[in-house]
């Protein structure tokens, strides 16, 4: 039970590592297509 337990929070902890790290890569795509559109509209 507690080995249970245990790799049961392992598990959310890495599911939660993994969802900020995607989090991060999609806020990180939006701020350069933010800038690409920048980019564009000043050409």
């Amino acid at each position: 039970m507690l080995l249970l337990a245990l790799g049961f929070m392992v598990h959310n902890s890495v599911n939660a590592r993994l969802i900020e790290k995607r989090y991060a890569m999609t806020d990180l795509a939006r701020a350069t297509q933010k800038r690409i559109d920048a980019y564009r509209f000043a050409t």
